[in-house]
This record gives C-alpha cells, structure tokens and sequence, in this order.
C-alpha cells in the first residue's frame, strides 16, 4: 500500500479524534456552566419562579430558563455529533476519484459519510457522498465523464477510482477499480449475517441505483424492480440526499414515509441515522383513518390480506366492487356534483342572503371540490353578511338593546349577536349540501350496483361503525373527493411496497397530498393478493405522474436462491448478482415443526435471523404453537404492529414484505406453491439458505 494513502488515513483519524475531543470538552462545559449558572441564580433570586413580572415583560426567571434551553440544546447537539464522528472514525472513508476539468489539474477528492473541513487551512477531507462531485465515484468507469455542479455542468476526465477497507479505524486495504466499483466488496457485504436493521449501502451503490436516488428531487420517481434489487435501500439513501441537497439549498424539507408494518418500520429505522441524518416521520393508512374517519372501528389491512390469501369467495367480491376503477370514477363523478339546497339566511324577518343568492353564487365557483366551493362561499356570505351588519347598525343596536341587561355592554352584545349570526350562517352553508361520507359511499354503492346482500351487508358495518379495511378506503376516498380531508402536503413522501396499495388507495393519496412529490417503490410481482393489489407499473407510474426507473439486478439472495424463485415468475428474467451459495434443499417431513427445529439446529452460530414462512397468521400462531415445543426461544410476529425481537421468527408472509432473513423455511411449500406470487415472495425472503418441508 502506497505511503501516501497511510499517510492520509492517519491525518483524517488526528482530525476526527482532536473534533470528538472538542465536541466532548464543549459539551461538558455547558453543562457545568449551566449547572454553575442555574446554582448561582437560584441563591440570587430565591422568590423568582413565584412572582411574575406585573408589566408583561419577559422576567429574569424567564430569561435564565431560556439561555439554559439554549445551552441544553447546543450541548445536546455536540453530544449527538461526537457519537456520529466517533461511528465515522471507524471507516472515515470509503472511496476516492482523481478527477481533471477540461483544462484543468487532476484533483483528488476522498469520498466519505460526511463533508470533513480541516479549519485551520480550510482543506476538504473527506466529501460526503451525496456531494455533486462524489457523483463521478458512482459512474465507476476511468475515462470523460460529467457532474452536475450547482453552477452547471463540469466536464472532465476520470483519472482514477479507488476503494478503501478499514477496520477499527485503521487503512487495512485500498485497489484501484478501472471499470467498475468492484464487486468484491458488495459480494464480501451480502455474504455476512443479517443484522436486525437495513444495511447502509453508500459504499456499493451501483450506477443504476445512483441514478435514481439523484433523480430530479422537483419531479415523482418510481423505481421498479424485483425482490433483492436495494428498492428500498435506494429509497431510504434517496431521502439522505433530498435533505442533504435541501440543506444546500438552505431550506427545511418535509418529509415523510408511508408503511404499516412495525417491523419492516423498525428495519429501515436506523438507516438515516446511520447516514447522519435525523429521522423522518412515517404514516399509514390506520394513521390516516384514526384521523379523518372518527368514531369508526376500521380492521387493518392484514385482515383484508388474510381473508383473501384463505380464498373467502364473497369478500374477494366485494373488494373487487369497491377498488374497481369504473366504481372510483362513479363515485368521483356523482360526488363532484352534488345537489345543493340554499335556506334564506334572514334576521328579524328581513332576508340578510336570499337562497337564490347563495344558489348563484355556489354555481359560479369553479373551485374544484364540494369542500374548496362551500368554504369559499362562506367567505363571501360573512363579507355580506358583515357589510349588512354595518349597513343597519343602528337598527341591529336598537334590537340588541331591548334583549340586553342593564350591566352588560351594548357593544359586547352587539358583537356576540354578530358573531353568532355568522356561526349560524356557516353552519346554514354547511347544511345545504348532504357531505356525510358513510351515507353517499352507500347512495354511491347501490346506485352502481344497485340492491343486494353486500349493499346490505355495507348498511349494517355503516351502521356499526365496524369497518372493513376496503370500506375504510373508499369513505377516505369519499371525504378527499369532497376536499373534507386534505392534509398539509410534506415536500416529499416515501411510499413503499406500493403494488400492495390498491389503485383507489393510490388515488386517494395523490388527492390527500396534491402537491407533494412521491418516490414510489415497487415490484409489481409481490402483489400477493391481485383482488386488492396493484399489478401494472404502468398505471403506479402514472397515478403519481412519475418518471419510471427500473433496477434490473438482484443483490439479496444466492444465485442458487435466485434462479430457484425466478422460476415461479414465467415470463419474468432479472439479472441475479453472482453469489455462490447452496442449492435450495426439499425435505419431507410428517412432522413439519419438528424438521424445523432439526434444520435450525444445524445452521452456523453467525446466522443471526432465521425465518419460518407460512402463508397466513392462522398457520402462523398454529406452527409457533408447535415450534416452540422444540425451540423455546423462537417468536412469532402476527401482526403489522409487533418488530422482529428474536433470531428465529415465524412469520405470514404479508408481514415479511421488504425483509431478508440469512436463512428461511417454508413449510408446507406444497400449498404456497398454489399461488405463484406467495411462492415468490416466500423464496426471495432469505439471504444464504432456503429450506423446503413438503
């Protein structure tokens, strides 16, 4: 290894020891300063928390608890950044490109987690990844290539592109890639036990996937691909960007991600901070009915996929009425133009607003839902209405007068009448158009479909307030039609799995969010239930107005794993990353839990997640029931809310959506294979092993 690479790896770690030392040393001064101070005020101003200041202005105490939250806070922000350097410190950086502008002298840029500035010269270190220039590390060939610099493009020539391997801190390894980023490093990566969370990827992201995370952050992106390709991985890496190039920018994005799934939600958790980057807000849609559809019971959304991966006939119907696209249109339509009936609004006998007015007034409005056009008629109406008010104030006072005791202000009576007229006249508008949700998703229902045991079946959950997780998509769907539900658009939404939306959940979304730009993430082969998933691309693309990008390699499983589960998508090729591994292994067993345990027994210590796969919970909570004979160690996770918390899980398969095992077993492989799809998903969960009981 040249001298110069040690050289400089022993500079950057002098650096981030001496900023750790800082950040510690500064860290523990506030705090005794702030110990000191709060001591010191506390002897002067013994009587200060009990006394406020008479003439409104802020007092001492007030003062000193502010400078102290300011201190807490500058303390806790060094703390949080020594403990992110101190990570850093371990592999401070993974990779360099010698890179010439046209005309220019060959710059070397080291490529790292995070920009490093020394101070005293002001000399850049290290180039956090998501720089504009650290794009060329990813481009991964020697020879012309461009970056996209805040000022433009640069044109120039890649000298060199070299990989760095540190352990604990310490240069251990560095070559020289003259094509590509070598493979060998992915390959030693994957080859590793499964940790309980998503691996950072920074280091091995392969073109196809940089393109997408810096796709236009202006624009939707969907990415494509099949199990094992790094979707999410690239999503959540994307999002590191999008804060990084908002920060650039100076402003403070908004961000959020939808999934329903505690443990997928606890696997990507750390993956943000791992990057350096505080964590983001996650939703789903039981969020969003606990909010908008008050004083309803909805089931989750497993439920649904329970009932329908057990083959329930009548539901399976019933969901394919309420997602069908003619039906969404339908309801759109007749919900756009509802019937509106104006009343009068009068005072003392004497029209303030005729009906035919308001009627006028609201057929004029080219707002463009029910909720946007009676809030803006209700503007107007309390302009009118408060112009009428002065136009007749002596009369209204006269009035007033006479209903007024004797020691209360004519004037405070005055504006109360006022007020409560315009209450009145609000809740008049309101009136005039029928916006009850459950009672015109059921006119909506039986209007399309007309009279039969499921409208009936409908009017009696409506009635129960106990829904269906369908029946709680379209009420949703109903209210953001009428403009009832809108939310505060975040600047950027992360919505994964999304083939295991429906399309109406699809559009509901883009109505809730109009103005927020969608990274969405999909494999449209993992849709297990085709009654309620989304299985065209196409369409996911073009609900969202996305631009479509597809990562065409699987990097999850073995090549033996692989082109085993690829068998189950006729039709369907992907390239498979070429790992070497076992042949997927059948066993035959009248004891299905017992082989488990057998099978377990005999996996490598350094195997840290093992997943037993069944189709559904039900089989899920029978099988645990009977493992746990053999091992009781092992956990079950039968539910959407409950994250992984042992090293053998069994698991339904909905619930393992986004996850990777080092080892999975199927039982009773025989009936998943029914279903082709669930076949799929099952095989491509596991990352070394994969063991069929028959």
């Amino acid at each position: 290894m040249e001298q110069y690479e040690l050289t400089y790896s022993n500079n950057v770690r002098m650096f981030l020891d001496a900023e750790i030392l800082r950040l510690r040393e500064e860290s523990a001064s506030l705090k005794r300063e702030m110990r000191d101070a709060g001591k010191r005020f506390t002897e002067d101003n013994p009587y200060a928390a009990l006394y406020g200041n008479p003439d409104g202005e802020i007092s001492e105490a007030g003062r000193h608890i502010a400078e102290m939250e300011r201190r807490a806070q500058r303390a806790g922000d060094d703390e949080t950044e020594a403990v992110f350097l101190e990570k850093l410190r371990q592999s401070p950086y993974f990779g360099r490109v010698d890179f010439a502008e046209s005309g220019g002298e060959t710059q070397r840029y080291y490529i790292g987690l995070r920009t490093l500035v020394r101070p005293q010269d002001l000399r850049i270190l290290t180039y956090d990844w998501r720089a504009p220039v650290s794009a060329l590390f990813y481009v991964g060939e020697v020879g012309p290539a461009t970056y996209q610099a805040p000022g433009g493009e640069v044109r120039g020539d890649i000298r060199m592109i070299r990989q760095y391997r540190f352990k604990n801190g310490l240069l251990t390894d560095c070559w020289d890639a003259d094509l590509r980023i070598d493979d060998d490093v992915l390959r030693d990566m994957l080859s590793g036990a499964s940790s309980a969370q998503m691996k950072i990827i920074v280091s091995t992201i392969q073109r196809d996937q940089n393109r997408a995370v810096r796709a236009d952050a202006k624009k939707s992106l969907a990415v494509f691909g099949p199990a094992g390709c790094g979707k999410t991985s690239v999503g959540m890496h994307r999002l590191a960007w999008l804060l990084y190039e908002a920060r650039a920018a100076q402003l403070k994005p908004d961000i959020l991600m939808f999934t329903a799934n505690e443990a997928f939600r606890a696997y990507v958790a750390g993956v943000l901070p791992e990057l350096g980057e505080d964590e983001i807000c996650t939703c789903s849609y039981a969020d969003l009915f606990a909010k908008h559809l008050k004083g309803f019971s909805v089931e989750p959304a497993l439920a649904q996929t329970e009932a329908l991966l057990d083959g329930d006939p009548e539901r399976e119907a019933y969901v394919r009425a309420v997602y069908d696209k003619s039906f969404a249109d339908h309801m759109a339509d007749l919900l756009s133009s509802l019937p509106a009936r104006f009343r009068t609004l009068s005072l003392f006998g004497a029209p303030v607003i005729t009906a035919r007015a308001l009627q006028e007034k609201y057929a004029a409005l080219s707002a463009p839902t029910v909720g946007d056009r009676l809030s803006v008629l209700k503007r107007w109406a309390r302009e009118e209405i408060r112009f009428y008010f002065r136009q007749n104030k002596k009369l209204i006072y006269a009035a007033v007068f006479h209903h007024t005791d004797t020691d209360t202000s004519t004037d405070a009576a005055y504006a109360r009448f006022r007020d409560s007229f315009l209450r009145n006249a609000d809740a008049s508008v309101d009136a005039s158009v029928l916006t009850d949700a459950a009672v015109l998703f059921r006119r909506c229902f039986a209007s399309y479909y007309g009279e039969n045991e499921a409208l009936e079946a409908l009017r009696e959950r409506l009635d129960s307030k106990k829904l269906r997780f369908e029946d709680g998509v379209a009420l949703l769907y109903v209210k953001a039609v009428l403009g009832f539900c809108r939310e505060t658009s975040p600047s950027h939404i992360l919505l994964d799995e999304a083939q295991d939306y429906a399309p109406l959940q699809h559009r509901t979304l883009r109505l809730l969010y109009p103005k927020t730009v969608f990274t969405v993430l999909a494999d449209v082969n993992q849709g297990i239930v085709p009654a309620a998933d989304t299985l065209d691309a196409e369409r996911i693309a073009w609900t969202y107005q996305a631009a479509s990008f597809r990562i065409a390699k699987s990097y999850r499983s073995t090549r033996q794993i692989g082109e085993f589960a690829m068998q189950y998508l006729p039709g369907e090729t992907y390239e498979l990353f070429d790992r070497d591994g076992p042949e997927p292994v059948f066993h035959k067993a009248k004891n299905a839990a017992a082989a488990a345990a057998e099978i377990i027994s005999g996996m490598p210590e350094k195997y840290r997640f093992i997943c037993v796969v069944l189709r559904t919970v039900r089989e899920t909570k029978r099988f645990y029931r009977e493992l746990r004979r053999y091992m009781p160690d092992c956990a079950a996770v039968t539910d959407a809310e409950t994250a992984c918390a042992a090293r053998v899980l069994c698991m339904p398969v909905a619930l393992t959506k986004g996850l990777e095992f080092d080892a999975v077993i199927i039982p009773s492989f025989n009936e998943a294979e029914k279903n082709r799809r669930v076949a799929y998903m099952m095989t491509t969960r596991a990352l070394h092993e994969l063991h069929l009981i028959l």
